[in-house]
């Protein structure tokens, strides 16, 4: 059976004496019946029938009868591209160039089929098979063009053996005349010679000391039938023109053949030559000594900022008490024409060694940022494997209550909490002042693991993240939650680890915090990244009136619950930007965060029934005169109130939230009897004097709670005083750690609505004061004041009233002036 026959466009072209662009044009639409290789390279082929009918008649009248089909028309060899001059009548040199490139592309054009051999080795071998044959060198791509033109001339007809196929393009007759005028055509050798370079823009110094000897001889030849003045002139122009990398400018170039000649009728082939290669490698001046090399580089980095001209200066002025040798020292103390001049090969031997040690000498950060870095895969991580946290001071001013009247404009501090696989903020905290304390970084660990679960890794930096003993586990003193605490107490045996970054660069949460970052400056009161070189001027001029007390921050700053509310927007903002790096590929957080959960372990997650156990600390304490005291850090609590009174000198277990310090859980040793005492507050030494303002009221409170606390002792005096003893049921309670739970949970619940109460209360007080022009820092907190506002608020909409009069229609009319006359009844003035 016969095998059925496929062409390629440019076949087909070729046999219809169409450019292979036209037929591709017309095959565009037809779908192709298989690929082949052709030159190393894949093109598309098609059967006779599936061409389209235009083709198929232009194919059926180029046959004209000569073919049976026209698969035979298509499958025979073409003509070969015939010579310009007949190879009898071609110059010598040409002939043989021609045959010397036959012997070098005959061995590859036999192989040209053979799939065993890949492209680039294909090339390779090509252009070795060349240069041994004729003995110069070739780049990749002007051999490619030499096999495919031999090819192109060939068209199929496998006669290679015709030397006509491997002839350059401009030939020349043997018996033509050289032609005579301005000269160019006597110059051809020196064109070919130019186009054999390896790179003709940029020859290697051998290339060029070849071509001045081909120039001289040719010039030489030349002036036997020619006259030498014109034939120079034409000469150097011809170079000038043709051969720019001989000389910057004309006359340079007519000096270099003026020696160039000189030294060939001379015949001293060596003045021929670039001197500069010939005296290349050779010493020309005494090595500098190492020991003043390693001298004068330490001088340039410790003391000199990396400057070495300063260095070399410096040490020059030392003299002898420099420590330098004899050389050295002549060598920098030589008289210069600047006072930065320092030696060329002295720069060269110091420069590059105090760059070197320069980062050692700046410190960690530096020498971390010249030390290579690593590649991280996170694509087999998943969410909630690994979390990491850092703080960040982010470029926008808040305004919070200074207790004296007036404002204070901070940028306080941000913890963020980032899921390392989706770069998801999973949680913050935001707080006005300007340090924070192993208490913030606790409670933002718990908030999280209340709401994500338990991570399998804590990624954090070093120093507070690392030391901290409430950031890792408990407080001195204190231990976890103590039923889940006698079994797994601590971060470790609950399975989570803590891994700490060597470098401030591996952090993940240094990226999430410049995007978030990004998204800033539209906020009021940004002062940008770097404070002193791109803060607003408006920031700036509003900051220094704000600080004289010339205006308030209102407007112009944000208070800290406006911007926790605008960082909150921000936050999810970034949450649902979609990011292209490479840890996201095109996902936003949330969708990675949810993308890359993982189903098949998910995190452990406590709920309120027991998650006492592990957010509280848990210690024995024995309740004094002053309550239950304790101090973690360098920060005092201390814990009393009337329901603390009758467990003055016993030992209890107190449960301390650092999520909410206000209140302390307190338990028997048995964990049951759970009740909340609230946290002392410091006092203000004047406050007795201030019987309506804060601090009054604050100083009220606390003698309540001391009322409180000492209520027990006086009613047992009483009792033993009387000698009267009486009797009591005991009180039973169920043992189980619910019970626990709920107590806790209540209390807790119960602070936050007190909580939002004094904060409502808080914002009707500032919107009644900014009605009645009132300074919001010199209104009091007590309801005397809150009282007074609302009457004056009252009577001002009742002095409104009365200032309106109305018109027959039963419309407002307008204000009245002081002074002028009111209108009677029907509008006119009496």
């Amino acid at each position: 059976m016969a095998r059925v026959q496929q062409f390629t466009a440019a076949r087909i072209a070729e046999k219809i004496g169409k450019r292979p662009r036209v037929v591709r044009r017309w095959l565009a639409s037809v779908k192709p019946d298989g690929n082949v290789m052709v030159r190393g390279n894949v093109a598309s082929v098609w059967k006779v029938e599936s061409l389209p009918a235009r083709l198929q008649q232009e194919l059926t009248a180029a046959t004209a009868g000569r073919f049976r089909s026209i698969e035979d028309f298509l499958a025979g060899p073409g003509e070969p591209t015939p010579s310009q001059i007949p190879w009898n009548e071609i110059c010598k040199a040409q002939q043989i160039d021609s045959l010397t490139l036959q012997r070098a592309l005959l061995p590859l054009i036999e192989r040209r089929n053979d799939t065993s051999i890949a492209v680039h080795e294909f090339e390779t071998l090509g252009v070795q098979t060349y240069e041994r044959e004729t003995g110069k060198q070739i780049t990749r791509e002007r051999w490619r063009y030499l096999f495919d033109r031999t090819l192109e001339r060939d068209k199929g007809s496998e006669l290679f053996h015709r030397p006509e196929l491997f002839l350059s393009g401009n030939l020349r007759k043997a018996n033509a005349p050289a032609p005579r005028g301005n000269g160019a055509a006597d110059f051809e050798p020196l064109n070919v010679l130019i186009g054999n370079f390896h790179d003709p823009q940029n020859p290697t110094g051998a290339e060029i000391d070849g071509f001045w000897m081909e120039v001289i001889e040719l010039f030489g030849e030349l002036c036997e039938t020619s006259n030498p003045k014109k034939l120079k002139r034409s000469l150097l122009e011809f170079l000038f023109n043709r051969a720019p990398f001989l000389a910057s400018s004309a006359g340079a170039l007519r000096r270099n053949f003026d020696r160039k000649l000189k030294a060939f009728e001379q015949d001293d082939d060596t003045a021929m030559l670039d001197g500069r290669d010939l005296k290349r490698g050779e010493s020309r001046a005494s090595e500098i000594p190492q020991p003043d090399i390693d001298r004068i580089a330490w001088h340039s980095a410790r003391n000199c900022g990396n400057r070495t001209a300063q260095a070399v200066r410096e040490l020059a002025a030392q003299g002898e008490r420099a420590g330098l040798s004899q050389t050295t020292l002549s060598l920098i103390t030589a008289p210069h024409a600047r006072k930065s001049h320092v030696n060329r090969r002295l720069f060269s031997a110091v420069h590059p060694d105090v760059k070197l040690i320069a980062p050692y000498l700046l410190g960690k950060k530096a020498k971390d940022d010249a030390t290579p870095s690593l590649r991280r895969d996170y694509s087999k991580l998943r969410s909630m494997t690994m979390l990491t946290a850092d703080d960040f001071t982010m470029p926008v001013y808040m305004y919070v209550p200074d207790g004296k009247g007036w404002w204070i404009l901070t940028r306080g501090q941000c913890l963020l909490m980032i899921d390392v696989r989706s770069l998801k903020i999973i949680g913050w905290s935001l707080q006005p002042e300007r340090n924070y304390n192993a208490l913030v970084i606790r409670t933002l660990m718990n908030q999280t693991c209340r709401k994500w679960g338990l991570p399998r890794v804590w990624y954090f930096e070093n120093g507070i993240w690392r030391n901290a003993h409430l950031v890792k586990g408990a407080p001195r003193e204190w231990q976890h939650g103590k039923s889940w605490g006698e079994l797994k107490p601590g971060w470790a045996r609950l399975g989570v680890k803590f891994i700490h970054a060597k470098k401030a660069r591996s952090k993940p949460a240094e990226l999430v915090g410049g995007l978030l970052q990004n998204l800033m400056e539209r906020m009021p009161g940004y002062c940008g990244r770097d404070e002193r070189r791109d803060c607003p001027e408006d920031t700036k001029r509003n900051k220094l009136a704000v600080e004289a007390r010339r205006i308030e921050p209102h407007g112009t700053f944000l208070s800290f619950d406006a911007w926790h509310d605008e960082l909150g927007k921000l936050i999810d903002a970034y949450n649902h930007n979609v990011q292209e790096g490479s840890v996201l590929r095109g996902k936003s957080p949330d969708q990675a965060f949810e993308s890359f959960w993982p189903h098949n372990d998910p995190p452990i997650a406590f709920d309120a029934s027991c998650w006492h156990l592990l957010a509280h600390y848990v210690s024995e304490r024995t309740v004094g005169v002053d309550g239950i005291t304790f101090k973690i850090g360098n920060q005092p609590f201390v814990y009393r109130a009337a329901n603390s009174s009758a467990l003055r000198g016993r030992s209890v277990l107190s449960w301390f939230d650092p999520e909410t310090p206000e209140v302390l859980g307190v338990t028997d040793l048995n964990g049951r009897n759970p009740q909340m005492i609230p946290r002392d507050n410091a006092v203000d030494v004047a406050a007795d004097l201030d019987s309506t303002g804060a601090s009054g009221k604050v100083y009220r409170e606390e003698l309540a709670k001391v009322a409180g606390h000492n209520s027990y002792p006086k009613a047992r005096y009483k009792i033993l005083s009387a000698k009267f003893q009486p009797t009591f049921r005991q009180n039973f309670v169920a043992p189980g750690t619910s019970h626990v739970a709920e107590t806790f949970q209540a209390g807790r619940a119960q602070l936050e609505e007190s909580r939002r109460e004094k904060s409502a209360r808080v914002n009707t007080r500032v919107k009644r004061a900014r009605k009645l022009g009132l300074q919001v820092a010199a209104v009091s907190g007590d309801e005397l004041a809150d009282e007074g506002m609302e009457m004056m608020l009252r009577a001002e909409h009742e002095q409104e009233t009365k200032d309106y009069v109305l018109d027959p229609q039963k419309k407002f009319v307008g204000k009245s002036k002081p002074g002028a006359a009111a209108p009677d009844k029907k509008g006119e003035a009496p």
